[in-house]
């Protein structure tokens, strides 16, 4: 199924029977085993996160990207979307136990860190880079860590004007 070809009110059908993962910012829909959807509630969100995810897709540092969707309905909300790559990641990241993440944290530390900085370099801030947020790709027969989570956290935050006496 060309997924590129079907208009938002096929796509919304589409996300009521796939599986989801709600993150903080927006929602992920596993559309099959090569293509997900990623959905946010604005249309600058969703611009942001699909050029970051564009720029480091370019650099083999995030999955592809396949295009952009308005218009997408689930849960009485309407949606802006794109369609990424689909990649390798830690099934099951919150149901790990403590001893089970800890030691997947210590195998994965410096990869994060070095891909922290890479992005960086590409003009993407990854300041949510917990192994829920890194999948890895096959490039060239080499597998890479890659980030899979694109959301600019920091224009979620709200300056607060401090006090001089505080």
């Amino acid at each position: 199924m060309n997924f590129l070809n079907l208009n938002s009110r096929q796509i919304s059908e589409l996300v009521h029977n796939s599986p989801k993962k709600n993150g903080n910012y927006n929602i992920f829909v596993r559309l099959n085993d090569q293509i997900g959807l990623k959905l946010s509630l604005s249309e600058s969100a969703r611009n942001f996160a699909y050029s970051m995810q564009k720029r480091a897709a370019q650099h083999e540092l995030g999955p592809l990207t396949y295009g952009k969707i308005d218009g997408v309905e689930y849960e009485n909300k309407v949606y802006f979307g794109y369609f990424t790559e689909m990649v390798e990641v830690i099934e099951g990241w919150n149901k790990k136990t403590f001893e089970e993440r800890c030691k997947i944290r210590k195998e994965n530390e410096l990869s994060i860190e070095i891909l922290c900085e890479k992005l960086w370099e590409v003009g993407f801030n990854f300041e949510d880079s917990h192994l829920g947020n890194v999948g890895w790709k096959v490039f060239d027969g080499v597998k890479k860590l890659i980030c899979i989570d694109y959301d600019n956290t920091e224009s979620d935050l709200i300056d607060l004007e401090i006090p001089n006496n505080f």
